[in-house]
Order: structure tokens, then C-alpha cells, then sequence
């Protein structure tokens, strides 16, 4: 699934975009910022992660990119009802 807004897209995760994510999740003023702390992420354990992905269910996960400034971040949708597309 992509949703392409007029200045950005929410597209899936796709493997290349794990080093910056665990560049993100493991810059200390991101997680000061976002109010959460927790151990240092390796980049196989995002591979891990990644390949529990499901893009089929009802718990979705975005990355948010847009033609200027590239990946500015991720979002969820969670809890979609597929058969009555809420």
C-alpha cells in the first residue's frame, strides 16, 4: 500500500531503510525528544524486525518520504478492517 499526499508518500519499509533507522534509534536527542529511552539498536536486529513484518494484516507500518528532503519518518495504521476498508 502507498498513500501519496501532495508533498510526501507513506510507502512501506523496505530493507535499505534500516541503517537509517538505526541511525535514528539510536541518536540520543531523537529518543530525548520523543520521550522514550531503550538499549542501542543493532542492524541485525532491525533485519529481524523487518522480516517480521507483515503487509498484509491489520497493523501497518510506514516510512514517510517526500522529493526534497527524502525519509523524514515513519507512522503506523493500526487496526484497519480490510473487508469494510476502515
Amino acid at each position: 500500500m502507498i498513500i501519496v499526499g501532495r508533498k510526501t508518500v507513506m510507502r512501506a519499509v523496505e530493507r535499505q531503510d534500516l541503517p537509517l533507522l538505526q541511525a535514528w534509534g539510536n541518536d540520543p536527542d531523537i529518543q530525548f525528544n520523543l520521550g522514550s529511552q531503550h538499549f542501542p539498536l543493532s542492524l541485525e536486529s532491525l533485519e529481524r524486525w523487518f522480516e517480521t513484518l507483515q503487509f498484509d494484516g491489520p497493523d501497518q507500518r510506514f516510512v514517510i518520504d517526500t522529493a526534497e528532503h527524502g525519509v523524514i519518518g515513519t507512522t503506523s495504521l493500526v487496526s484497519i478492517n480490510w473487508k469494510d476498508r476502515n
